[in-house]
C-alpha cells in the first residue's frame, strides 16, 4: 500500500535557527514519508548580517521558498512590522500550498508572525525551545505564544518540559529531546576545522589568548543597552596581546548601532581584533576549540559551548531564567564586574572545574528524535485542548 507523502513545511528566519534546523532539515529531505519544504524568511535577507540566505540556497533542498519581508530598520517598531509582513505573506504561502505540518524554532518575532498565520488557518505547528525563559528580552512573551499555539513540542531540558505542561499543554505531546546544536557539536567535531585553516580564516595567531564575543541587544531594557555593550567593550580593551573575536547580534531594536561600535573596536587593533557577520555552524564550533572565554549574552554560550568545557561569562539579564550550567558565569553589564568575571574564567581553578562540567542540553539522537515524532506520531490529527493539572 502506497502512502501520500506528508508535506511539511520547515520555517528558518536567520543564520541563529538554521544551523539548528539543517540537520533535521537533511533527514527530513532524504525521508520516504516526507516531501519537504523549506521556507527562509526574516533577516536571511539583510545585508548587515551576510545575506544569510546563501546559505540555505547552497543546501540545495528539493523545495525551497523564499519569503522576503523586506524590511530593513532596527527600531521597536520594526518589530511589529515584522510580525505582521509575516503574518500577510505566509496566508499567501499557505494558501498557495497543502501542507500538513511546519515546524518552527524559538522565540523570533517573525515566526510569531508565521505562527500566527499557520494557527489561524489550521496547520499543526510542532515548536522546538518552548518552556525556556528569557527575563530580559520579549522573546520570552514570544515564545510562550508560539507555545500555545503550537500541537507538538520538543524541548531542551526536563525543567523546560515541565514548564511547557504547566502551560496547559498534554504531557503526550511534550518531548524532552534536548537541544539540537548539543547535538550538532557531538556529530561534527570529527570534521571541524583545525587552529592552522582558523588562523587563515581570521588572519590572527590563535595560540594568543582569544575571546570570542556575541552580545545582543536587551530589548526589554533598550535605553540602557547601548550602555552595557559599551561597559562591555571598555572591559575587553582592558586585556593587552589579546585576540577578540566578534559574531555579530541578532536583527533586533538597536543592533545596527552595536554592528558600528563593534566595527569602530575593530578598528582600533585589527591584528587582534575580527569581526563576522555569520561564521556558519562548522567554523563557529570549530573557533570555539580554541577560545579561551565565550564572552556575551547570546543563548548559544549557554547551550553549546559548555560543550567544549570552556568557560561563557553571560552578561546582563537577557538569559535570566535559563537552565545554567557549571561552565557558565553570570555578571552585571559594569565594565569592572565583566573585567573580574573573565579573570575568573581564565583561572587555573576555573579551569580544573570545567573539566569535569558536562552540557545539561545534550541528548543523543535529539534530531531523529524530532523527524521521527515529527513525521510519524499522530499528534496533529488530535484536537488541541488545554491540560489541567
Amino acid at each position: 500500500m502506497v502512502h501520500e507523502k506528508q508535506n511539511i513545511m520547515v520555517v528558518t528566519g536567520g543564520r541563529a535557527d538554521f544551523g539548528l534546523l539543517s540537520s533535521i532539515c537533511d533527514l527530513l529531505d532524504c525521508d520516504p514519508r516526507v516531501k519537504l519544504i523549506v521556507a527562509a524568511t526574516g533577516y536571511h535577507f539583510n545585508s548587515e548580517l551576510g545575506n544569510t540566505i546563501d546559505e540555505v540556497r547552497s543546501k540545495k533542498y528539493s523545495e525551497m521558498i523564499e519569503v522576503n519581508l523586506d524590511i530593513n530598520s532596527d527600531t521597536i517598531y520594526s518589530t511589529s512590522y515584522f510580525v505582521s509582513a509575516a503574518i500577510l505573506k505566509f496566508t499567501e504561502v499557505f494558501q498557495d500550498r497543502s501542507l500538513h505540518k511546519i515546524l518552527v524554532l524559538g522565540d523570533r518575532y517573525e515566526i510569531l508572525g508565521v505562527s500566527i498565520a499557520a494557527a489561524l488557518v489550521g496547520i499543526p505547528i510542532a515548536h522546538i525551545g518552548g518552556g525556556e525563559v528569557t527575563i530580559g528580552a520579549f522573546d520570552e512573551f514570544i515564545r510562550h505564544s508560539i507555545t500555545k499555539m503550537a500541537s507538538v513540542h520538543f524541548t531542551g531540558h526536563s525543567d523546560y518540559q515541565r514548564r511547557v505542561i504547566q502551560m496547559g499543554e498534554n504531557p503526550e505531546v511534550v518531548f524532552d529531546v534536548g537541544s539540537p546544536g548539543a547535538e550538532n557539536i557531538e556529530e561534527m567535531k570529527e570534521q571541524l576545522l583545525s587552529k592552522t585553516e582558523c588562523e587563515k580564516i581570521l588572519g590572527m595567531n590563535l595560540t594568543r589568548r582569544s575571546f570570542f564575543v556575541t552580545f545582543h541587544p536587551e530589548t526589554r531594557s533598550l535605553e540602557q543597552t547601548t550602555n552595557h555593550f559599551k561597559e562591555l567593550l571598555g572591559a575587553l580593551d582592558s586585556f593587552e596581546e589579546t585576540n577578540v573575536i566578534f559574531s555579530l547580534p541578532n536583527a533586533d531594536p538597536n543592533f545596527l548601532e552595536f554592528i558600528k561600535l563593534v566595527n569602530i573596536f575593530i578598528e582600533q587593533k585589527p591584528d587582534f581584533r575580527f569581526v563576522s557577520a555569520n561564521f556558519g555552524q562548522k567554523v563557529y564550533f570549530s573557533l570555539l576549540q580554541f577560545v579561551d572565554v565565550v564572552i556575551g549574552n547570546s543563548s548559544s554560550g549557554i547551550l553549546e559551548v559548555p560543550s567544549f568545557k570552556i568557560c561563557t561569562v553571560n552578561i546582563g539579564d537577557r538569559q535570566n531564567g535559563r537552565v545554567k550550567g557549571e561552565s557558565l558565569i553570570d555578571v552585571d553589564p559594569e565594565k569592572d564586574k565583566i573585567i573580574n568575571a573573565i579573570e575568573t574564567a581564565l583561572s587555573s581553578e576555573f579551569r580544573l572545574k570545567l573539566l569535569k562540567s558536562k552540557n545539561p542540553f545534550f541528548k543523543p539522537h535529539t534530531s531523529k528524535n524530532i523527524v521521527e515524532i515529527l513525521v510519524a506520531s499522530p499528534w496533529a490529527d488530535n484536537k488541541k485542548e488545554f491540560y489541567d493539572l
